[in-house]
């Protein structure tokens, strides 16, 4: 997740924390899972979808302002669970209360979130 006070810094900020600063490790892991090597595609081709994947797979919603964001996240979410599906931040400390303050608290304006709360 990249979500920042509006859609410019959302955008300037993905490509440096999440192309350029991917976890390289992870990305590796996963395309070895499904059989995505150097070896098996050559080493042209595995580039391109070693950064295709870093870009585009791990980051299923890639960068918005709060509002947009909360759009986008809300009809993912089961009305009974919200959130029940998984998504990460770059760094937790920093961004969980923003999330809380801005995209949390325009879910449960909307009615989108029953029992996620800002405080």
């Amino acid at each position: 997740m990249v979500c920042r006070p509006t859609q410019k810094e959302a955008e300037d900020y993905y490509p440096l924390r999440i192309v350029e600063q991917a976890d390289w490790g992870a990305v590796d892991g996963m395309l070895q899972i499904k059989n995505i090597t150097p070896q098996t595609v050559g080493e042209e081709e595995y580039k391109k979808k070693r950064e295709y994947f870093a870009s585009r797979a791990m980051a299923a919603i890639r960068s918005s302002a709060p509002r947009s964001f909360a759009e986008e996240l809300a009809p993912a979410q089961p009305r009974r669970h919200p959130l029940a599906s998984g998504f990460s931040m770059i760094n937790y400390l920093d961004e969980l209360p923003f999330f809380r303050d801005e995209v949390a608290a325009a879910l449960a304006k909307d009615g989108r979130a029953a029992g996620l709360k800002s405080h």
